[in-house]
């Protein structure tokens, strides 16, 4: 979109833009493939429409709905309402979100920005961060590598 500017800013002295694979939110390949299993919730897809995604956060009344879960990396959406709170603790995975929608601050680390639609945050495993000042609901997507410790 012209205007739109995406952010990204890494935490914990690690570059986030290398071996990094962005997503297009708008459009996931779709149909889903085996949306929902009885037992475990999501059943494994290669194809994941995030619209789907969604829904499952939403029927499950939680804010986070992990979609996906390799050894290698785990993923999932993360919602907060505006005015919410954020009360996340460091991880023992690195982290990436991005942000599909909404509009907030992050604090990661000693960085401080604002982000919404596009931005790209990074923060190294261990590394405090959380998101505040939520002024519209934030939507993001979020990757854990590698996946994320129960």
């Amino acid at each position: 979109m012209p205007g739109k500017r995406n952010t990204v800013f890494a935490v914990g002295g690690r570059c986030p833009a290398e071996n990094v694979m962005l997503w297009d939110q708008a459009r996931f390949s779709a149909p889903m493939q085996k949306l929902l299993d009885q037992q475990a919730g999501w059943a494994m897809a290669n194809f994941i429409n995030i619209a789907d995604a969604e829904q499952h956060r939403r029927d499950s009344g939680k804010r986070y709905s992990e979609f996906l879960r390799v050894p290698a990396m785990s993923a999932g959406i993360y919602v907060l309402a505006a005015g919410s709170a954020d009360a996340q603790s460091p991880h023992k995975e690195d982290e990436m979100y991005y942000v599909v929608r909404g509009r907030a601050r992050m604090r990661a680390g000693s960085e401080d920005q604002t982000v919404s639609e596009g931005s790209i945050i990074f923060v190294a495993a261990g590394v405090e961060h959380r998101f505040y000042e939520i002024t519209e609901e934030l939507m993001v997507l979020v990757f854990f590598a590698p996946a994320e410790s129960a």
